[in-house]
């Protein structure tokens, strides 16, 4: 009878140990999925906050809001309205009107990491040359915002 009672204890300390560590695995498990959750939220909450940057400096650009402009540069090297001038060439304002913040493309610049809106053009003058002209803008994400740390055009 003692016996049987050893055994009956072994085999309910192994069902309880096995419930404690199936209990500390899932609990695990949950604080994994809500660190994963919560990443998750914040990525999808600074990626509408940078959305909606965007928005905010295309509708700048489009009304000619140099003052709006600045608020995004970080920049010697264009100032607000020279930046908005450039954006308002037919081939360049086509592609910027109509992108969105997902079009953006990672990059750097001068080995910052970087948000790059490029357009590129080809064409053909009247001789049968064929040319081609790109423009590319750099914008640095930080500290929650977007703010455009460089230019570079070729053609």
């Amino acid at each position: 009878m003692i016996r049987y009672f050893g055994i009956a204890i072994v085999v309910f300390a192994l069902a309880c140990s096995g419930e404690t560590t199936n209990t500390t695995n899932e609990n695990a498990n949950q604080q994994k999925d809500t660190i994963f959750v919560q990443d998750t939220t914040q990525s999808v909450e600074a990626d509408t906050t940078y959305a909606q940057q965007w928005e905010n400096f295309k509708k700048a650009v489009i009304d000619k809001n140099a003052e709006a402009v600045n608020e995004f540069m970080n920049t010697d090297v264009i100032d607000a309205e020279s930046l908005i001038e450039t954006l308002h060439a037919d081939w360049i304002m086509e592609a910027f009107s109509r992108s969105t913040y997902n079009d953006l493309t990672d990059s750097e610049y001068n080995e910052i990491p970087a948000k790059e809106f490029g357009v590129y053009e080809e064409y053909v003058d009247e001789d049968g040359n064929a040319f081609e002209s790109a423009t590319m803008f750099y914008f640095e994400i930080k500290d929650g915002k977007i703010k455009l740390i460089g230019m570079l055009a070729a053609g």
